[in-house]
């Protein structure tokens, strides 16, 4: 997981549309749903529903949101709050980041 895959799910979140998120993320739209994708297939969930018209994000994607708001990504519960939605889910989320003014304001 890296830290610019959890600005994208805000993003989503706030726009609700792949191609607006991905036009204030300033990456392509490709990129933006292959990144979401990855994030899903790791973390054995499914983050969002895709509309021809849109997308939203679905129960676990919102509870991964309200994570990523909140810089609880780093405490333990959030394996422990995604098992209960995830078929089958590692020990360890591994995050990886290179610093941004998004991902200090994370660290608490």
């Amino acid at each position: 997981m890296k830290m610019e895959q959890l600005q994208y799910v805000l993003e989503i979140e706030k726009c609700k549309s792949m191609s607006n998120a991905s036009e204030n993320l300033f990456i392509t739209q490709q990129n933006l749903s292959y990144s979401i994708k990855k994030l899903e297939d790791e973390l054995n969930i499914p983050i969002l529903k895709r509309y021809n018209k849109g997308c939203e994000l679905t129960e676990e994607g919102q509870l991964f949101s309200v994570f990523c708001r909140n810089g609880k990504i780093f405490r333990k519960s959030l394996p422990i709050s995604l098992s209960t939605r995830a078929v089958s889910m590692g020990n360890c989320i591994y995050i990886s980041t290179k610093c941004t003014k998004f991902s200090s304001s994370l660290i608490f």
